[in-house]
């Protein structure tokens, strides 16, 4: 039993890289404000000036973009499932910090910025649906958690990079989670097929949920009725 859990746990753990990805997003505001404040060349050594209000646009445009991107997760989740749905929203996180760290305009900035935002949302919704469904009703709300914690790494990660390393530095590092975050999805099962209701909803894939639920439930578990209840 010890054993499933853990398995359970590391799952989502690797599931929650992208919840680092949306802590990052959150504070890289005020690192990259700072950092342009004292020094404001880019990676090409052209000179980005950023007035007030752009500066403000750096984190709310995230935040705006998080809207459109949870609706955005909830459709997918339902048409191509769960894991693909993270798998193309730290695809599209990943492209968002190579733009923030590569482009060197305002305008270009700020929209690399809300498709980040964008990206957030959806792996937030998908992240969470993921870690719940993966998870066994007894460890279910010890497990999510997890990206909660990711999430506040994320933000602290971000934060202490900035310390020592330019923005785009800053950025560079930080897209190598969301590209993590996708290499581990690959590799991990679709939790839909975990969830009773998803072998019951015209998925037709009882016998490839009924092996995932062993997987996960251990071969004690009592897997054919977790699956009719």
């Amino acid at each position: 039993m010890v054993m499933i859990v853990m398995e359970i746990v590391c799952l989502v753990v690797l599931a929650s890289l992208g919840h680092l990805a949306i802590g990052s997003n959150v504070t890289f505001p005020s690192v990259a404000v700072s950092d342009l404040d004292n020094n404001n060349t880019t990676i090409t050594g052209s000179q980005l000036v950023l007035t007030d209000t752009e500066k403000d646009m750096m984190g709310s445009l995230v935040s705006l973009g998080s809207l459109p991107g949870a609706w955005l997760a909830g459709v997918l989740m339902a048409v191509i499932g769960r894991r693909f749905s993270m798998i193309l929203s730290g695809v599209v996180c990943f492209g968002s910090w190579v733009g923030v760290a590569l482009l060197s305009t305002p305008a270009s900035l700020l929209v690399a910025r809300a498709i980040a935002g964008i990206a957030s949302g959806s792996m937030s919704v998908a992240g969470n649906t993921y870690a719940v469904e993966m998870a066994d009703i007894e460890i279910r709300g010890a497990v999510a958690l997890i990206p909660t914690v990711a999430l506040m790494l994320g933000q602290v990660l971000t934060v202490v990079i900035g310390y020592v390393a330019r923005y785009y530095v800053v950025a560079l590092v930080c897209s190598s989670l969301p590209l993590a975050y996708v290499v581990a999805m690959a590799m991990l099962p679709e939790s839909r097929l975990c969830s009773p209701s998803g072998c019951v909803k015209g998925l037709g894939r009882e016998d490839r949920a009924r092996k995932t639920l062993l997987r996960l439930r251990g071969h004690h578990g009592d897997v054919d009725a977790e699956i009719k209840e």
